[in-house]
Parts: structure tokens; sequence; C-alpha cells
């Protein structure tokens, strides 16, 4: 399982999540990548997108994204 952290989620949440290969966006050289653009791209290396930003729901349909 691969998992990536949006830019909104605290670093600090990897390290508890040990067990799981993590990356971070700013890892992956994404930062400041416009949200569907950034989904696009998780969804090609990433089993689980984690983020804390509450808008994306309603700026992109998730529903083409699974």
């Amino acid at each position: 399982m691969t998992i990536l952290l949006d830019e909104s989620v605290p670093r600090v949440i990897k390290t508890h999540l040990g067990e799981f290969s993590i990356s971070t966006v700013q890892e992956m050289g994404w930062s400041g990548m416009r949200n569907g653009q950034l989904l696009i791209a998780a969804s090609q290396q990433f089993t689980i997108f984690i983020t804390a930003d509450q808008k994306l729901r309603y700026q992109k349909n998730l529903k083409n994204n699974q």
C-alpha cells in the first residue's frame, strides 16, 4: 500500500503510519500543483491520498477518480 500525504496534512502523521510506504506532496516535487493535476498524478502512483482540504470535494468530481 502506498500513501501520499497532501501539503495540508501535518508531516508528523507520516511517523505514525511507519509500516506503510508514505510520501508527501513536497517529497514528490508536486508542491503547488492544482487539485485536478494532483489527483491525476496521485492516482497513477499511490493507493491512498490523504488530505485535510475540505473544499476538494466541491472543486473536483471525485467519483471519476476511483
